[in-house]
């Protein structure tokens, strides 16, 4: 006499279309309902059934494995939402890959689902139903944009809604910064030059360790942005296309007290000029003269 002991996996998409196996003993001659759906058995042994999950509606079902005279034996299947993608940050990533993405929508669950980056999917780190985070694989230097999305399986045709644009952006690097040194206060305005900066909203600047602050693409080779107040001394700066991104050559930045005079001797002198004279102040060392 059958029996059924489970199905793996145990929760699929609602469209059906993917393969299921029945677990058990004493199979046959049986068929196999989910839903009270007829599923087309596709492989049989005495321990197992390969079933193709028919379509249904969302929510659990019983699998069904019924013989001509043998009672019916049944176990629980979930039918799940297509996962639907809303929105992505950032929407701009590297074309060597790398690139972490948060993808938010509804009905993200389990490690099936995954991230499809046109025909390619990647394995998905589900945070919940609504967020979901994935690596941008690397593409070529022709795929200047993908469609993102996420989906259940393998296929990057498999059921699932929304879908958003990923703009895949040349390496982008740092080679110099002008001027190389400021006040702590912040404030002074810098010009980064390097190559492959492309116009974005998110395009941010990292002065040492301080939050990102906004940048200004002026041409494909320069950057402009503005040094927040720091504590440190000597920095690293880079240039990022959002808070997540950033370049990594190491072009440093030097922070250094404000310069403050406090007297000045002697405090006149003839119109010939050629008076020596002694400025005394504060932050003076290592500023031009």
């Amino acid at each position: 006499e059958a029996q059924l002991q489970h199905i793996l996996p145990a929760a699929g998409m609602y469209s059906g279309g993917h393969l299921a196996t029945v677990y058990g003993a004493g199979f046959g001659n049986h068929r196999c309902l989910m839903g009270g759906m007829s599923s087309t058995v596709t492989a049989v042994d005495s321990k197992q059934l390969a079933v193709v999950v028919p379509g249904g509606a969302a929510g659990m079902v019983a699998v069904e494995v019924v013989g001509s005279t043998a009672p019916a034996f049944t176990v629980q299947y979930e039918y799940k939402e297509a996962p639907e993608t809303i929105s992505m940050i950032p929407r701009e990533a590297m074309m060597s890959g790398g690139t972490l993405l948060r993808l938010t929508g509804k009905h993200m669950v389990g490690t099936a689902t995954r991230c499809s980056f046109g025909e390619e999917t990647v394995a998905a780190h589900v945070v919940s139903t609504a967020l979901a985070m994935c690596e941008a694989p690397g593409v070529s230097a022709t795929e200047t944009a993908v469609v993102v999305k996420a989906v259940v399986g393998e296929l990057a045709t498999a059921s699932s809604t929304g879908g958003l644009q990923l703009t895949m952006r040349s390496e982008v690097s740092v080679e110099q910064v002008t001027p190389d040194n400021g006040p702590l206060e912040g404030g002074t305005s810098l010009s980064i030059s390097g190559s492959a900066f492309a116009a974005s909203e998110t395009m941010v600047c990292r002065v040492g360790t301080t939050a990102p602050v906004a940048a200004r693409c002026e041409s494909v080779h320069m950057v402009t942005c503005t040094t927040p107040a720091h504590s440190g001394t000597e920095v690293e700066v880079e240039v990022g296309m959002g808070a997540w991104e950033f370049t990594n050559n190491r072009m440093t930045f030097k922070y250094s007290s404000s310069t403050k005079v406090h007297a000045v001797v002697p405090t006149m002198g003839t119109t010939a000029g050629g008076t020596m004279v002694t400025v005394m102040g504060v932050g003076m060392e290592g500023q031009p003269t």
